[in-house]
């Protein structure tokens, strides 16, 4: 007859032994790509017959000059990532208009503000996309889409990818967010020269691909 024994000490020490945690749990990268999106609603009208609101391509940080919240979801990595850098970026915007007069609308990709006319008159080619709306009633609805890479608006691909002027902070305000801006200016201007009363209605969705880099240490001891 097998004698039976007890085991009951062995099994209390091993139930009172500490566990082991794993030293070669997966970490967040030092550096990682990711997309961002911003989308605003707004209505380009006033007392003028040629209106553009401004939008900084490069900026995830606060992409809209004016104001508004950062692109999505940019908050989770501020606490993680000490800067970032806009790859490329693509865009849809629709116009509505709410005028009795035709007007042309436009979106505009440049270096320059967008807000200056002699920036509107001077985009041709592939940087800038326009559509003629009828008045209210008529064929007064369009949309464009497109994408760029942020070295196909300033020309250089070596400097928007490493140089610090095109590069941003995780904290900063826009003013220096990152140093040398590009801009997507979105607008409309009435044919006739009638001034935007009633205005032009718009909604803009911007997809950003985004280098977030120099990770910041998430615990002591931890090698950058």
């Amino acid at each position: 007859m097998r004698r039976r024994t007890n085991n009951a000490k062995g099994n209390n020490k091993k139930a009172g032994r500490r566990q082991r945690v794993p030293r070669n749990i997966p970490s967040i990268p030092k550096e990682i790509t990711v997309t961002m999106r911003h989308v605003s609603t707004f209505k380009l009208s006033g007392a003028s017959s040629s209106i553009t609101k401004r939008f900084a391509s490069n900026s995830v940080y606060r992409p809209e000059v004016s104001g508004g919240n950062a692109a999505a979801p940019f908050l989770e990595y501020q606490s993680l990532f000490a800067f970032f850098r806009v790859i490329s970026y693509h865009y849809k915007v629709s116009w509505s208009n709410l005028e009795a007069f035709s007007v042309s609308t436009f979106a505009i990709n440049s270096t320059e503000d967008p807000s200056v006319s002699a920036t509107i008159l001077n985009a041709v080619g592939d940087l800038s996309q326009t559509r003629d709306l009828s008045a209210k009633g008529g064929m007064d609805r369009a949309s464009v889409q497109r994408g760029y890479r942020v070295q196909e608006i300033v020309g250089r691909k070596a400097q928007v990818m490493s140089a610090d002027n095109y590069q941003g902070t995780m904290t900063a305000g826009f003013e220096a967010n990152p140093q040398d801006v590009t801009w997507l200016g979105i607008g409309a201007t009435s044919i006739s020269g009638s001034n935007l009363t009633n205005g032009v209605e718009v909604i803009v969705y911007i997809d950003y691909v985004v280098k977030l880099y120099s990770r910041h240490l998430l615990y002591q001891g931890e090698q950058p």
